[in-house]
Protein backbone atom coordinates (compact mmCIF):
# COMPACT_ATOMS: atom_id res chain seq x y z
CA UNK A 1 0.00 0.00 0.00
CA UNK A 2 1.40 3.60 -0.99
CA UNK A 3 -0.25 6.32 1.40
CA UNK A 4 -0.43 9.45 -0.97
CA UNK A 5 2.66 11.83 -0.74
CA UNK A 6 4.56 9.84 2.03
CA UNK A 7 6.88 7.38 -0.03
CA UNK A 8 6.02 4.99 2.25
CA UNK A 9 5.36 1.15 0.30
CA UNK A 10 6.59 2.62 -2.57
CA UNK A 11 6.42 -0.18 -5.83
CA UNK A 12 7.10 -0.66 -9.30
CA UNK A 13 4.24 -1.50 -10.87
CA UNK A 14 5.20 -5.07 -12.69
CA UNK A 15 3.82 -5.36 -16.75
CA UNK A 16 0.68 -7.72 -16.69
CA UNK A 17 -0.12 -7.40 -13.13
CA UNK A 18 -3.20 -6.31 -11.50
CA UNK A 19 -3.42 -3.65 -9.27
CA UNK A 20 -6.36 -1.48 -6.64
CA UNK A 21 -6.76 1.86 -6.21
CA UNK A 22 -8.32 3.51 -3.55
CA UNK A 23 -9.93 6.89 -4.02
CA UNK A 24 -11.61 9.34 -1.81
CA UNK A 25 -14.01 10.18 -4.79
CA UNK A 26 -14.62 8.97 -8.38
CA UNK A 27 -12.19 9.81 -10.63
CA UNK A 28 -10.37 8.82 -13.90
CA UNK A 29 -6.38 8.13 -14.75
CA UNK A 30 -4.63 7.60 -17.74
CA UNK A 31 -1.70 5.71 -18.85
CA UNK A 32 0.72 6.26 -21.55
CA UNK A 33 3.53 4.72 -23.21
CA UNK A 34 3.96 1.69 -25.63
CA UNK A 35 1.56 -1.21 -25.23
CA UNK A 36 2.95 -4.66 -24.54
CA UNK A 37 2.96 -7.52 -27.18
CA UNK A 38 3.46 -10.23 -25.06
CA UNK A 39 4.34 -10.57 -20.91
CA UNK A 40 4.94 -13.64 -18.91
CA UNK A 41 4.01 -13.74 -15.85
CA UNK A 42 4.17 -16.15 -12.50
CA UNK A 43 1.11 -18.18 -11.22
CA UNK A 44 0.89 -19.61 -7.92
CA UNK A 45 -1.47 -21.81 -6.11
CA UNK A 46 -4.49 -19.96 -4.87
CA UNK A 47 -5.83 -16.48 -6.14
CA UNK A 48 -3.91 -14.40 -8.20
CA UNK A 49 -4.11 -11.07 -9.92
CA UNK A 50 -3.67 -9.98 -13.75
CA UNK A 51 -4.28 -7.25 -15.68
CA UNK A 52 -5.35 -7.96 -19.76
CA UNK A 53 -3.14 -6.50 -21.58
CA UNK A 54 -4.51 -7.33 -25.34
CA UNK A 55 -5.64 -3.44 -26.55
CA UNK A 56 -6.35 -5.25 -30.20
CA UNK A 57 -8.97 -7.99 -29.28
CA UNK A 58 -10.97 -8.77 -26.55
CA UNK A 59 -11.27 -12.61 -25.45
CA UNK A 60 -13.69 -14.51 -22.28
CA UNK A 61 -13.20 -15.71 -19.07
CA UNK A 62 -13.21 -19.65 -20.86
CA UNK A 63 -10.55 -18.57 -23.57
CA UNK A 64 -8.16 -16.95 -21.07
CA UNK A 65 -8.20 -20.37 -18.92
CA UNK A 66 -7.88 -21.98 -21.46
CA UNK A 67 -4.85 -20.66 -22.43
CA UNK A 68 -3.24 -21.10 -19.25
CA UNK A 69 -3.72 -25.10 -18.86
CA UNK A 70 -5.11 -27.26 -16.54
CA UNK A 71 -3.86 -25.44 -13.23
CA UNK A 72 -6.31 -22.23 -14.39
CA UNK A 73 -9.59 -22.73 -12.67
CA UNK A 74 -11.45 -20.39 -11.90
CA UNK A 75 -11.25 -16.25 -13.18
CA UNK A 76 -12.98 -13.79 -11.37
CA UNK A 77 -13.84 -10.28 -11.96
CA UNK A 78 -15.46 -6.97 -9.96
CA UNK A 79 -18.27 -5.84 -11.85
CA UNK A 80 -18.74 -2.66 -9.45
CA UNK A 81 -20.84 -3.98 -7.40
CA UNK A 82 -19.71 -8.13 -7.00
CA UNK A 83 -17.63 -10.38 -7.75
CA UNK A 84 -18.66 -12.94 -10.56
CA UNK A 85 -16.88 -15.92 -10.76
CA UNK A 86 -16.45 -18.25 -13.90
CA UNK A 87 -15.63 -21.82 -13.11
CA UNK A 88 -13.76 -23.26 -16.16
CA UNK A 89 -15.83 -25.87 -18.18
CA UNK A 90 -19.00 -24.59 -16.75
CA UNK A 91 -20.63 -22.22 -19.18
CA UNK A 92 -21.89 -19.83 -16.15
CA UNK A 93 -20.29 -16.26 -16.08
CA UNK A 94 -18.31 -16.64 -19.39
CA UNK A 95 -17.34 -12.95 -19.29
CA UNK A 96 -15.97 -10.78 -21.74
CA UNK A 97 -12.28 -9.68 -21.14
CA UNK A 98 -11.02 -6.59 -21.84
CA UNK A 99 -8.10 -4.27 -22.00
CA UNK A 100 -7.32 -2.68 -19.34
CA UNK A 101 -8.90 -4.47 -16.50
CA UNK A 102 -7.94 -6.51 -13.89
CA UNK A 103 -9.08 -10.16 -12.94
CA UNK A 104 -8.84 -12.63 -10.40
CA UNK A 105 -7.39 -16.70 -11.81
CA UNK A 106 -7.20 -19.27 -9.20
CA UNK A 107 -4.84 -21.83 -9.95
CA UNK A 108 -4.18 -25.39 -8.80
CA UNK A 109 -0.21 -25.00 -9.00
CA UNK A 110 2.47 -23.10 -10.30
CA UNK A 111 3.56 -22.12 -13.81
CA UNK A 112 4.20 -19.37 -16.19
CA UNK A 113 1.48 -17.37 -18.27
CA UNK A 114 2.33 -16.46 -21.63
CA UNK A 115 0.11 -13.65 -23.20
Amino acid sequence: MLLDGSGLFNFVIANGSGYFLYCNNTDSFSVTGTPLSQVSSSITAGWNLYGWIDMTSNSTAQAVLDSIGDNATMMSRWTGSAFQTHLDGSGLFNFDVQAGEGYFIYAAGTGTWTR
